[in-house]
């Protein structure tokens, strides 16, 4: 999770790395500020030089920095550690503000879910609500209205039974789901989609890199890329041992460039000829669903996500009189400020976070401007939310304005920050971490759902879960129906 304050780009990889082709999490900073050299010849210059001179296997400086500079990183045993070039690392800006050209996929990296959903899991835990035995129904006391028997019609009957899945393994600490074109690489968001973490440089060897979504109307969509799908030639290159990172700066690229690309789909090979074109961020999406209920997609916390998200909340009441489904599955992350300008859509006021900073008092992270207490929320995760996007989940569950409906969301509760170097290049590296109002940790634990559906059920069982929540919660809320407020203060 990236933050950004208001200076410079201070300052994951969710290795989110959006395919658009940004990285997920949440980020902090809005510009690296530079570091002077504390010496103008170090004994990584001197071995530098010597290895130029004496080696029979020539090698170039650069390389040689940058394979001391991964070096350190791994040392710090900072998962989330990672190194940009000065062209990664514009890159980069580029897609947190949304303008950047590439396919349109999101990527991840790690063991895949028997939903087709991929999380980032060096050591091997799975994220999400995975092989779990799930604790009967789900009707969850949300701001004390009973939402009944969440299988049924929802038609007030209150009380369903509280089940809750206690099966589930933890995930370790700060994994996260990969987005490869998404505009925050670290907890991101990613946007990457981003939200950001697979394998950084230095660290755990990646795992297959896989596609996480795919974007509506891109180029990949339009040939037939599908979520799952896993990534094993880019521009006829075997893709084997590469991170995220490297697999979405390969399908990145200058617009209306081709790029080849070859993925493994049921162990069938799938050949794409794909046209990169300049990406709108798109990671905002509303639509009506009937009756009078308003579906709202996040794909990822870019620059500008909180006020698109809070225009389609503000600009026609009527049609959510029904109530609202906030969609952030699969979102891998991104800017924290953007995440808090979304939840604040949503409550009248009062703490969104805090975020914790080493050396320094926990900052307490507020309301922007008063939004709507009142429209029954439910939000629908998964696996594959993270980070950022966990933030908003978790403020709405503990301000209990909303109910949560989907599986395990993936559990990452760090924040990286990048320092820019003198050639422009860029150190990411975790300064914090971020609580929930009521003061929980993410990380490795993630959000358990409410209304538990379970991952290897189709996503559109998830949404017609949610709707039936919406009009369970209608249902004992009779004023919303008519235009009035509810009952009591959710927000």
């Amino acid at each position: 999770m990236f933050r950004f304050t208001g200076r410079a780009l201070r300052g994951t990889a969710i290795a989110a790395a959006i395919v658009c082709a940004y990285g997920a999490g949440v980020v902090s900073g809005g510009g690296a500020a530079k570091q002077p050299d504390p010496s103008p010849r170090s004994l990584l210059d001197e071995a530098a030089t010597k290895i130029g001179q004496e080696s029979v296997e020539p090698v170039d400086h650069g390389e040689l920095d940058r394979a001391a500079i991964d070096g350190m990183l791994k040392r710090l045993g900072d998962k989330w550690a990672r190194y940009y070039s000065a062209e990664e690392f514009d890159d980069f800006q580029g897609r947190l503000n949304g303008s950047y050209s590439g396919v349109g996929i999101w990527l991840g990296s790690g063991p895949q879910n028997a939903a087709g959903r991929t999380s980032e899991a060096p050591s091997g835990d799975q994220s999400g609500d995975q092989g779990g035995d799930q604790g009967g129904d789900q009707g969850g006391d949300q701001g004390g209205d009973q939402g009944g028997d969440q299988g049924g019609d929802q038609s007030g009957d209150q009380g369903g039974d509280q089940g809750r899945d206690q099966a589930r393994a933890a995930t370790a600490e700060g994994d996260e789901p990969t987005a490869a074109e998404s505009p925050s690489p670290s907890a991101t968001s990613s946007p990457a989609p981003a939200p950001s973490a697979s394998a950084t440089p230095g660290t755990a060897a990646p795992g297959p890199v896989r596609v996480a979504s795919v974007q509506p109307g891109s180029a990949a969509a339009k040939a037939g890329v599908r979520a799952g799908d896993v990534v094993t030639r880019v521009a006829g290159e075997r893709v084997d041992g590469w991170d995220v990172t490297k697999v979405a700066a390969a399908l990145r690229g200058k617009a209306d460039t081709g790029v080849e690309l070859a993925v493994d789909r049921d162990h069938h090979e799938k050949r794409f000829t794909l046209v990169r074109t300049p990406v709108q961020s798109g990671d905002v999406s509303a639509s009506a669903l009937p009756p009078d209920m308003q579906l709202v997609r996040v794909g990822a916390f870019t620059r500008g996500v909180g006020r698109q998200v809070r225009a389609a909340v503000d600009q026609a009441p009527d049609r959510h009189r029904g109530g609202i489904l906030l969609d952030l599955r699969g979102n891998p992350g991104g800017l924290l400020d953007e995440a808090v300008e979304t939840a604040s859509a949503f409550l009248r006021s009062g703490l969104v976070v805090t975020y914790e900073r080493q050396g320094r008092p926990a900052e307490r992270m507020n309301v922007t401007h008063p939004g709507d207490g009142d429209t029954p929320l439910v939000v629908l995760v998964d696996a594959g939310t993270a980070s950022a996007a966990e933030v908003v989940a978790g403020s709405l569950r503990d301000r209990d304005r909303a109910v949560i409906v989907g599986s395990r969301t993936y559990g990452k509760g760090s924040v990286q920050e990048p320092v820019r170097l003198e050639d422009g290049s860029a150190i990411e590296l975790t300064v914090g971490r971020y609580r929930t109002p009521n003061g929980r940790n993410l990380d490795g634990v993630g959000i358990d759902p409410d209304v538990a559906v379970s991952a290897d059920r189709p996503p559109e069982e998830a949404e017609q879960r949610g709707r039936t929540v919406l009009r369970g919660l209608i249902a004992t809320l009779p004023e919303v129906g008519s235009g009035g407020a509810m009952d009591r203060d959710r927000g």
